[in-house]
């Protein structure tokens, strides 16, 4: 279940609690009279010591051995184990049994491959050399069990009393250091609980099923504890008979078992770890913890979705859209300081350096991609078909591609799995499964419509392919048939018995097939049709829709059987001279019949609520035709001369133009581009053709105009709406809009190299100057960059990056870079909700949002890399630019509000600070902006309801910070005043100080206050970045604040630099007073003492 929720993008994997929450930062260490195995993930998996060796099973599955000495006995026995472990290789676990010196050693192995090797004196494990694909062993001081294929558990030596359980979910085992793992126990999957009692050497089976057991006490030598999740109830059980669990089991003071229950949600899972905490999460996703460090069901957190244990770590699964930080940590500072002095650091400043690398990197390597990608070169199409959720095109060289209608979005069904098919002559796409018809007369098929893909690997000689929305079948050349249902993938009984068979027609539910002979042949669920086509004689072509089946006679007559409830078949009877016949379904249910005067004739329903009407059709359009059929999801018409007509649903007034266009010659097309259900083509002749629904007319009369075109493209714009824009071979730019004034601006545009889509811009690429291209509320704007080389698009469009003439490069959008920003910037702090870019190894931009700080003469930059958040584009290129125009910044705020050195203040979001003057200082954050003045006044914008309240009564303020939901002044007098209009409504815990305060300090991860007797209280990013409900609300917000700890109570100054806040220290070593911090603090250990 974990596994799910780990692949779940929405969510984010957090770490609740560490091994430094826990005090137990430092391993163990190795005692070498006591042998330790561990098994840790990693490149020491197994390492066994005693007096005279050391083992160690390496990542790569070999032995390496140290001989540090000579056994007193057993000496022989010893060199044959190691010179029989040094030859293995693909070992994933190994366990030596060294039986206290008294007896011959022994080993046991397990193979990648899952089998059991064994060494040495090992006739009572024997047994364990024939089981087969064992995934896990589980040691024991004298036996081992193992997980075997079949969900079997089997064992040998004390622990054989288990062998044989089968259906087994989980098995549980003792994971205290320093110890081997016994087995306890063993979970099966219907919440039966095989409990082992070593004493005893017995088995012991809990009454009450339960989905969830865990060890708190191990016993190698009586009755362990347990507790258990009821499967029925949703609550704890114990196998201690007061129901209770004592100090020892998880530390600190007595934890009552029968406490979580008291709540009243049932408990969904929990997590043991034992002599050390017992986190219990509720099915309301409330997380509360019981044991050392923490009050009887503390809640930990809010909305949590599942939990899990790495080791003794929490990691939790919560909304992606809550935040996170890194906890504060305590570095050691190499600085010059006064003898009585020392340093330490609350949380580490940006590595600038550090991410302009990470940055240029990926540039770089989008830049290396691009000069080995090959001209961009579209390959021909032969043909292309539609389906509700994709466009796939069959190019002549036999593959296929399937591309997304965005306005649809994916099906999930996997039906456009189609890009590994090879030599494919025809494509078939149906409602949830596609099928493709190889020039060789093989058929492929892609998606799960009703469970797995269509069985059709055996189908051979294939000519013809149909598909309905019940079945599909195939036709050979031999006269045989092929068909299955689509819901069980079973053959339609009685079609492998034809023979002779020349056409097939399908329906929902029935297959027809016409003989040779000209009679016809039914199988299927549709009684109706099948009977009714009994005694047709005569027929020449046969046609089915969902319902119905329609044949042409030699007569030129038409016959038809099925229905009438969902088909009207309105004047078939009187249909004469009849030389083709079709059926041709949209939305509806339609018969179409071709005459000998090349007339048409429709019979049934376009859709549910439109009747077929022959007037609705224009009839000089649509005479004088040679030939009829359907090509998706249009009716086309050849006429003698070779014209092409289409339709797709026709309109109920006669002379109205098709509700569709589409695209006939499909080999003549270079160049397409697709957005939701439109797609635009460009012809090799230059002129550009539409395929899609809806299509205004006013549209495609501007388009018919447009000449010699050689790069086209849709611009998706405010409100919904799409723009064709193109580019001709003489570097105009044209574009669809139908207003003369919208028109008229993109005639602007001469020398045109290239255009982009960087949404919401259209980047224009002329000359040497790149256009950002934007429809704001007054129409289309234009923001010029100049001295542009080139422009390359990275990240699916999201991200341009562009080159300028004198070397520079700058990108836009989810990445931002500038390759002119100083590394050694002194002003640089951390924007977004998660800064932790370089602790993730894997993707060192899976998280980091960027960065935003002040570089030489004061001007601003923005740094930042791809990430799952929404914030890709908060800095939009209107704001990079405004930033580009402005110097003589002394600070920035992470939202990008900067104050100036004559004491104004900007902001990219708006002219909101016009008014503002004089002022020194200023804070920011996502509600409200507050500033203090030279006159120690403070001023404030933003929402009141979400802590900008008015500080118009308050003199003397000498320092303000905004807060999520509230405001901090600190005046002159020390005392702190804090402003939120809803603070009195929450459950926040209040500010741990209101007076004697001598300095305040807040970064994006830390808040601290300084006190005038030396103590220091802070809380940490995560405590005020926490979404908890109001009370009586369904909403979420945010915290100001969380819980505060007291780090220090001699620190005497606190200076903030970006994101580190530094705090000067009485030295222990040269001042009387003693440093009483608490032991638990926020990083789980004291701060060195330099």
């Amino acid at each position: 279940m974990k596994q799910e929720f780990a692949k779940d993008p929405s969510l984010d994997r957090v770490l609740l609690i560490s091994r430094a929450d826990l005090g137990r930062e430092e391993e163990e260490l190795f005692d070498p009279l006591h042998p330790v195995y561990s098994h840790t993930e990693g490149t020491n998996p197994f390492t066994y010591r005693n007096d005279f060796c050391q083992m160690r099973l390496t990542a790569s599955g070999t032995v390496e051995w140290t001989q540090q000495g000579a056994p007193e006995r057993f000496a022989a026995q010893w060199q044959q184990l190691f010179a029989a472990l040094g030859g293995k290789k693909a070992l994933s676990d190994l366990r030596i049994y060294d039986y206290g010196m008294e007896r011959p050693p022994a080993a046991v192995a397990l193979t990648t491959y899952g089998r059991v090797c064994l060494f040495g004196e090992t006739a009572a494990f024997s047994p364990a050399a024939e089981w087969q694909g064992v995934s896990r062993i589980y040691w024991d001081t004298d036996g081992f069990g193992a997980l075997c294929e079949g969900e079997i558990f089997r064992a040998v030596g004390a622990l054989s009393v288990l062998d044989g359980i089968d259906e087994v979910e989980e098995v549980i085992c003792s994971a205290l250091p320093g110890h081997c793992s016994p087995v306890a126990y063993l979970l099966q999957k219907n919440g039966t609980v095989t409990l082992f009692d070593r004493k005893n050497k017995s088995l012991q089976r809990p009454r009450e099923r339960v989905q969830k057991i865990a060890l708190v006490r191990y016993n190698p030598y009586g009755v362990s504890t347990w507790i258990a999740l009821s499967k029925i109830t949703g609550r704890f059980l114990c196998s201690e008979p007061r129901d209770s669990i004592s100090a020892d089991f998880f530390g600190g003071e007595y934890t009552d078992i029968i406490a979580p229950n008291r709540f009243r949600q049932k408990i969904r899972d929990f997590a043991a770890v034992p002599r050390r905490y017992l986190a219990v999460l509720y099915q309301n996703g409330y997380l509360r913890v019981f044991g050392a460090g923490y009050h009887s069901g503390d809640i930990l957190c809010e909305d949590v979705r599942a939990i899990e244990l790495e080791g003794e770590e929490l990691i939790a699964y919560l909304p992606g859209d809550l935040s996170y930080a890194p906890a504060i940590d305590f570095e050691e500072t190499e600085t010059d300081l006064a003898p009585a002095e020392s340093i330490v650091d609350l949380g580490a400043p940006v590595d600038l350096a550090a991410v302009l690398t990470l940055l240029r990197q990926r540039i770089q390597s989008w830049q290396a991609e691009e000069a080995a990608r090959p001209a961009g070169v579209r390959k021909r199409v032969a043909s292309i078909r539609r389906s509700r959720h994709y466009i796939y095109f069959l190019y002549q060289d036999g593959t296929v591609e399937a591309e997304l209608l965005a306005a649809t979005g994916h099906s999930g069904h996997g039906e456009n799995e189609v890009s590994g098919w090879r030599e494919v002559a025809e494509v078939i796409p149906g409602q949830h499964q596609t099928l493709g018809l190889c020039r060789d007369g093989r058929v492929l098929a892609a998606g799960r419509g009703y469970g797995e893909p269509y069985a059709v690997a055996d189908w051979r000689n294939v000519t013809s392919l149909h598909q309905s929305a019940g079945l599909a079948a195939g036709l050979t050349a031999e006269g045989t048939v092929y068909a299955l249902w689509a819901d069980s993938n079973l053959p339609v009984a009685g079609v492998s018995e034809w023979r002779d068979i020349t056409q097939l027609a399908l329906g929902d539910d029935f297959l027809l097939g016409l003989r040779k002979d000209g009679t016809v042949v039914a199988a299927g669920e549709n009684d109706t049709v099948c009977n009714g086509v009994t005694g047709w004689q005569n027929i020449k072509q046969i046609a089915a829709v969902s319902e119905a089946a329609a044949g042409l006679t030699a007569a030129g007559t038409v016959v038809r059987c099925g229905n009438p409830r969902y088909l009207r078949y309105e004047g078939m009877e009187q249909w004469q001279n009849i030389r083709e016949l079709i059926a041709f379904q949209n939305g509806g249910s339609v018969f179409v019949g071709l005459d000998a005067a090349g007339k048409l004739h429709l019979s049934g329903r376009w859709s549910t609520g439109a009747l077929c009407r022959i007037d609705s059709l224009d009839h000089e359009k649509w005479s004088g035709l040679r030939h009829i059929r359907q090509d998706g999801y249009y009716l086309l018409g050849e006429k003698a001369d070779g014209t092409i007509v289409y339709e797709s649903t026709p309109t109920e007034r006669a002379g109205m133009p098709p509700a569709d266009e589409h695209i006939t010659d499909w080999p003549h097309v270079i160049d397409w581009v697709i957005e939701g259900e439109y797609l635009l083509a460009v012809f090799e002749d230059g002129r550009v053709g539409w395929e899609g629904a809806r299509r205004r007319p006013a549209k495609r009369r501007i388009t018919e105009s447009w000449r010699k075109i050689r790069r086209c493209l849709l611009w998706r714009i405010q409100g919904g709406r799409s723009s064709a824009m193109a580019v001709d071979s003489d570097g105009r730019l044209y574009s669809d809009q139908s207003d003369p004034a919208s028109a008229a601006f993109f005639t602007q545009f001469t020398g045109v190299r290239e255009i982009y889509i960087f949404l919401p811009f259209l980047l224009v690429l002329h000359g040497q100057t790149l256009s950002f291209v934007l429809y704001g509320e007054s129409g289309f704007e234009r923001h010029d960059l100049d001295g542009v080389q080139k422009v390359l698009m990275a990240e699916e469009g999201k991200t341009a990056v562009v080159t300028f003439t004198d070397g520079r490069v700058r990108s836009f959008g989810s990445t931002l870079y500038d390759s002119t920003v100083d590394p050694a910037a002194a002003t640089v702090k951390y924007y977004g909700e998660r800064s932790d870019y370089l602790e993730n190894d894997t993707d060192p931009f899976h998280h980091f949002e960027g960065v935003i700080g002040l570089q030489g003469e004061g001007r601003p930059f923005v740094l930042s890399a791809a990430n799952r958040k929404n914030s890709e584009h908060f800095y939009p290129v209107q704001h990079l630019m405004y930033f580009d125009r402005l110097r003589d910044a002394v600070d920035v705020e992470p939202l990008g509000d900067l104050l100036l050195a004559d004491g104004s203040c900007r902001s990219r979001r708006g002219d909101f600070f016009a008014k503002w003057v004089g002022i020194m200082q200023l804070s920011s954050c996502a509600t409200h902006t507050v500033g203090v003045t030279t006159f120690h006044t403070a001023v404030v914008y933003g929402d009141g309801e979400y802590g900008s309240c008015s500080v118009d009564a308050y003199m003397g303020v000498i320092q303000a910070f905004s807060l999520p939901h509230a405001t901090v002044l600190r005046l002159q007098d020390g005392r702190l005043i804090s402003l939120c209009e809803k603070l009195s409504e929450t459950p926040y815990e209040p500010l741990p100080v209101t007076s004697g305060v001598t300095a305040m300090a807040k970064t994006n991860g830390h808040f601290a206050l300084l006190c005038a007797d030396g103590s220091l209280w802070c809380c940490e990013a995560q405590a005020f970045a926490d979404k908890i409900r109001w009370r009586g609300s369904s909403e979420y917000y945010i915290r100001p604040w969380g819980p505060w700890k007291k780090l220090f109570t001699d620190a005497t100054r606190i200076s903030v630099t970006g994101e580190r806040i530094r705090v000067w220290r009485r030295d222990a070593r040269y001042s009387h007073m003693e440093p009483t911090l608490e032991h638990n603090t926020l990083s789980g250990r004291e701060p060195t003492l330099l």
